[in-house]
Formats: C-alpha cells, sequence, structure tokens
C-alpha cells in the first residue's frame, strides 16, 4: 500500500473531527464576516443618511467661474483641473451657465416694484427630472426662432421665457404670466416672461445647488431657468456669464475609505481653480462646506469602529481557542499513525506536505462556507461589501491552515 493511499485512508478514518473543525471554522468565519460586514455596511448608510440630511449647503461643492473672452479655453482649463483632482473620486460633477445677480421689477398698481435679485441660469438636463408645479417649460426654440424674425430677446417683442421654483416664485410674489424687468450690467433692460414654476429634484447633480433649491435666505438671489440661446444672446449683448459646477458625493459609489481621500480632493480642487491663471480670469467662488462635513463623519464613525473591534477580537480569540483545543486532539490522534507511516517508508516531507494540503482544504471550505452565510445574511440588509468578506475569508482561510498544519 502507498504512503499516498495510507494517508488518505487516514483523513477518511478522522473525516468526522475534521467536518468538525470545517464547521468550527465556518462559524468563526461567519460571526467575524457578519459583523465586519454589518457594520460596514451601516457606516455607508450612516454616511448617505448624513450628506442627505445635511443642509443644502453642507452637501455640495458649488464652483463659479467668470468667463473671459477666450471662452473655450478657459472651459478647458477648468474642465482639465476637475479631471485631474476628482476623476478618480466617487463625485457627481454637473455643469450649467449662468448670469451674474441682477435687480428685477415687476408691473404695480403705482409702477414698478422691486421683487430682488434674480439669476438667469440655463441647464438642457434640468427640465426632463423636475417636476413642473404650474405653468409650462420654455420653448428652447423660441429665441432662435424670434431672432430669425428679427426680434430681440429680452424686448417687449421677445421676452425671455423663465421657470423658477415654487418656493422662489412665492418669495418673490410671481407665477406664470408675470413679466419681470431685469437691469443688466451695461445698464440695459431685459424682459423676462414667467412661464412656470416647478419642485426641486431629488437628483445628485443639481444637491445643495441654491438656484435649484431656492435661496437659503431673503438676500440670496433666486435663479430664473432660461434657454441657453437666451442666456447666450444676452451674454452678447455684454450681461457676465459665469460657468458653474456642482460638485455632490455619488451615493452609489462612496464608501468610507473613501472620505479621508475626498475631502483632500475637495480642497485641492478648489484651490487650484484660484491659482491657475487660465481659470481665474475674471474670479473664481467657491462655496459649499462639504469638505467640513465629509471632515467630520471619520470622527463619528471611529467610536462604531472601535466597538466593532473588541467584539471581532473576542469571537476571534474564542474560535481559535476552540479551534486549537480539536486540532490539538486530531494531532494527538494521529501521532500514531504517523509513526506507522514514517516506518513504510514516507518521507518527512511527504508527511508534512499532506498534512499543509489537508489544512488547505479544511481551511478553504471553512472559511468559504462561513463567507457565504455572511454574505446571505447581509444581501438580506441591502448591500454585501464584497472586499470586506473577501479580506476576512482570505485570513481565515490563512489561519486556520497555519493552526491545523502546525
Amino acid at each position: 500500500m502507498t504512503a499516498v493511499r495510507l494517508m488518505r485512508r487516514r483523513a477518511r478514518a478522522h473525516r468526522g473531527l475534521l467536518a468538525l473543525v470545517v464547521l468550527q471554522v465556518a462559524l468563526t468565519t461567519a460571526a467575524v464576516a457578519g459583523i465586519t460586514g454589518y457594520v460596514s455596511v451601516a457606516e455607508r448608510a450612516s454616511v448617505l443618511a448624513t450628506l442627505a440630511a445635511a443642509p443644502p449647503g453642507d452637501a455640495s461643492l458649488h464652483l463659479q467661474v467668470q468667463l473671459g473672452d477666450d471662452r473655450a479655453a478657459q472651459r478647458a482649463a477648468a474642465e482639465a483641473l476637475l479631471e485631474a483632482h476628482l476623476d478618480d473620486e466617487p463625485v457627481v460633477v454637473h455643469t450649467s451657465l449662468a448670469s451674474g445677480s441682477v435687480p428685477a421689477t415687476a408691473p404695480g398698481a403705482a409702477g414698478p416694484v422691486e421683487v430682488g435679485d434674480v439669476v438667469l441660469w440655463s441647464d438642457d438636463a434640468f427640465g426632463t427630472v423636475a417636476e413642473l408645479t404650474s405653468g409650462s417649460w420654455p420653448d428652447a426654440d423660441a429665441d432662435a426662432a424670434d431672432a430669425e424674425g428679427g426680434a430681440a430677446a429680452g424686448t417687449s417683442g421677445s421676452p425671455v421665457p423663465a421657470t423658477l421654483e415654487a418656493g422662489a416664485a412665492a418669495r418673490l410674489g410671481v407665477g406664470p404670466g408675470d413679466v419681470l424687468t431685469l437691469v443688466l450690467d451695461d445698464a440695459s433692460t431685459a424682459l423676462v416672461e414667467v412661464t412656470g414654476t416647478w419642485r426641486a429634484p431629488t437628483d445628485p447633480r443639481w444637491t445643495g445647488d441654491p438656484l435649484v433649491t431656492g435661496p437659503a435666505d431673503g438676500d440670496d438671489p433666486s435663479g430664473l431657468l432660461v434657454p441657453a440661446g437666451a442666456l447666450a444672446a444676452l451674454g452678447e449683448r455684454g450681461e457676465a456669464l459665469h460657468d458653474r459646477w456642482n460638485v455632490t458625493p455619488d451615493g452609489d459609489r462612496l464608501l468610507p475609505g473613501d472620505l479621508p481621500g475626498l475631502g483632500v480632493a475637495l480642497a485641492a480642487v478648489a484651490e487650484a481653480f484660484e491659482d491657475d491663471d487660465a481659470v481665474d480670469v475674471g474670479g473664481v467662488r467657491a462655496d459649499g462646506d462639504l469638505e467640513a462635513t465629509i471632515g467630520a463623519l471619520p470622527v463619528r464613525l471611529g467610536g462604531v469602529r472601535g466597538v466593532t473591534t473588541a467584539a471581532v477580537l473576542l469571537v476571534v480569540l474564542a474560535g481559535l481557542i476552540a479551534f486549537g483545543q480539536v486540532a490539538r486532539l486530531l494531532a494527538d490522534l494521529r501521532l500514531g499513525e504517523t509513526v506507522i507511516l514514517r516506518s513504510r517508508g514516507t518521507s518527512v516531507a511527504q508527511v508534512t506536505g499532506a498534512a499543509v494540503l489537508e489544512a488547505a482544504v479544511v481551511g478553504v471550505a471553512g472559511a468559504t462556507g462561513g463567507v457565504v452565510v455572511a454574505a446571505a445574511f447581509l444581501g438580506t440588509r441591502g448591500s454585501v461589501p464584497t472586499a470586506a468578506l473577501t479580506v476576512v475569508g482570505v485570513v481565515a482561510a490563512l489561519a486556520a491552515t497555519a493552526v491545523l498544519a502546525a
């Protein structure tokens, strides 16, 4: 009978004890993976909930640059900075175009009535997701048609169609059908007709954007959404225009481990905008406290991780003690068998190799089973942290193999 057949028979003779070892490894792995994975899921949920509950200005970063004469080069430089600093970060970056803040008046019984400052902005994607609450969306082609007919956008013959957030409309005291008179940078006036109002969408592209969510207080300007062509026409008349970027965390990709790097990247991109002369032509503005919000999150999560670490260590310690006892029992039972194998010509290398192979099979089987159980449990909670479970499974398999083969 060959040495290989003898070692196979030895494994079959103790299959009950080996099955117990597999079960112990599986239970320990499942417990550790379950705790680690559950905390990972809870941490991520806490991060997303904190960002969702934060005031609009605390959940986003707004970058705005005044456009100069070479707008194409300026935009290319800004996009290059965004790509360099944020391309690998779990964020959503959305671009829009806006005017500066301009005063607006509405017709009144005794003459024009000041309604406050407004900002004209355009965003082709916004109308596809926002919910219209009254009136209608502007006709994006209306300004082009009027231009072909000879009417200049913003004149009495062709007022610029615009919509605004319902709450902002209520604060300004305007609604569909009202015509506002705006005083532009060159002291000329432009007419804007309100065609409808809308409710801000719950979309990360516009999270925290004051032109979308409405002004935070009475001193901030309200946003009037207008067709891109009309805004461009006002720019040709000398009105200063601004490119805007709204940066918000991408909830589908954001993980707790991303927070430190994301905070650094947000601070770096805002500083880069201000330091780059190709971008800062007419002024750069950075608003929003997303960096501070993200910076505070790891501190809050640190307490949870501390408690979790203690629980995991207790589980690991108990598992190692129990596993060590069974492994020792198995080694004692096999001592006589090893002597017989050596007397039949089996080399030390063969005995050691068989022991390591057997230990690896037992360790991998137990660790895999434990990870599968943990994944099934976490799947009922809506998320499975694959990376964390993989690490736990590999460590458990290696530890079990080492203890059993020792």
